[in-house]
């Protein structure tokens, strides 16, 4: 199993996703500083990364990049306390597997640290971040509702456009990745 570094000063989350994540043989580290962290042996290591973005003292944003640049956590997650699309979307461009809100659901995290990661979510978090370079943020916003199995009228109630406007935005997504169903880029995305 990996060890999860869990940077949030919020220490009642922090318990929380403790007690989930040692409940499943998971070690967990909390860090309410970043620095903490990044000064860590454990930042070294292979290991997952649980960012919250809302950090005091420090641009959320900007540690969970510099944890996906420099450190060697296999997976990286961001956490945020209420719903916040531009959040989100910012997230996932800087190369986050997932965004969770607030009380955090722990079955992706502790997937990840028992060994369903490793090189290939070395190569997953790679092909996010591609992917989130090449998509503007509205694509991105759909293909995480394609990638939750939602309906076109399902993701267009989410992002408050019409049903027409996220078929517009599937079909540059498809054309951009090179896909010609929905069923052919989950499976693409997923190998």
């Amino acid at each position: 199993m990996l060890p999860v570094a869990v940077i949030d000063a919020d220490s009642k989350s922090y318990i929380n996703l403790n007690l989930l994540l040692s409940a499943a043989g998971v070690a967990a580290h909390p860090f309410v500083n970043p620095v903490d962290y990044f000064e860590s042996p454990l930042f070294q290591e292979a290991h997952v990364v649980v960012v919250n973005l809302a950090l005091p003292d420090f641009d959320g944003l900007d540690v969970l990049k510099y944890a996906i640049e420099k450190s060697k956590a296999v997976s990286v997650f961001a956490s945020i306390n209420a719903p916040d699309t531009q959040k989100t979307v910012a997230a996932m461009r800087c190369g986050a597997q997932s965004v969770f809100e607030k009380p955090i659901r722990a079955e992706a995290i502790i997937s990840a640290a028992s060994g369903n990661a490793t090189a290939s979510g070395l190569e997953k978090r790679n092909k996010t971040i591609l992917v989130s370079q090449q998509l503007t943020g509205r694509e991105q916003q759909v293909l995480q509702g394609l990638l939750a199995n939602e309906t076109n009228k399902e993701i267009a109630e989410k992002l408050g456009v019409s049903a027409r406007t996220v078929e517009t935005h599937r079909a540059k997504l498809y054309a951009k990745l090179h896909v010609n169903s929905a069923t052919e880029l989950i499976q693409k995305w997923k190998a």
